[in-house]
């Protein structure tokens, strides 16, 4: 239980799907929320699942170490994590099959959610880690699909705000993977 719940926090604070409600809401104007939130899900799920099965073995084919991920991984979720909570808003394009990019990949399917993935699958395995996925992934649509809710109880204020605290905890999951990788790369010494 104990995995899971970590995979479950790792996963939710990776995709950030209430840091992604006021952004979801400015992409929906157009009246087509059902399908691109369904188009934003299927990406998301088809990337993250596509990353978990051939993640390890590309690592391993070009020589990179589990603990080499870890290190380079928590460095990458720190990098975003502090944009996050450092820099300016993310503007969305204004043309496109917005569902698919940016939505699915890179907001919801990016290098934070991906790292996460990789990572929960070295700490906890495949199985676990792709129904930690899932139940974010679920959680996410549910989250976006009553964005009209969510916005009247917490606000768009609110929202960014849980965005930034969501990056902060982000950031402290990052130096835990980097601290794991370090200890593993020096206890190899």
């Amino acid at each position: 239980m104990k995995a899971l719940f970590f995979s479950l926090v790792t996963l939710f604070l990776a995709l950030d799907p209430l840091g992604l409600v006021p952004l979801y809401m400015e992409i929906s104007k157009n009246g087509q929320e059902r399908s691109l939130l369904k188009a934003s899900v299927s990406t998301a799920f088809g990337v993250g699942v596509g990353f978990l099965l051939l993640g390890k073995g590309l690592f391993k084919a070009v020589g990179i170490t589990v603990a080499d991920f870890q290190v380079a991984g928590g460095l990458l979720l720190l990098a975003l994590s502090l944009r996050d909570l450092l820099g300016p808003p993310y503007q969305p394009p204004s043309d496109g099959d917005l569902g698919v990019v940016p939505l699915g990949t890179p907001l919801m399917a990016g290098p934070a959610t991906l790292t996460a993935l990789l990572v929960c699958q070295n700490l906890y395995g495949f199985w676990l880690t792709t129904l930690a996925f899932l139940i974010n992934l679920a959680l996410t649509y549910l989250i976006l699909s009553r964005c009209q809710e969510v916005i009247r109880v917490i606000g768009t204020r609110g929202s960014r705000a849980l965005a930034r605290v969501t990056s902060l905890f982000l950031a402290a999951f990052a130096v835990s993977f980097i601290r794991r990788g370090i200890s593993s790369i020096l206890s190899l010494t």
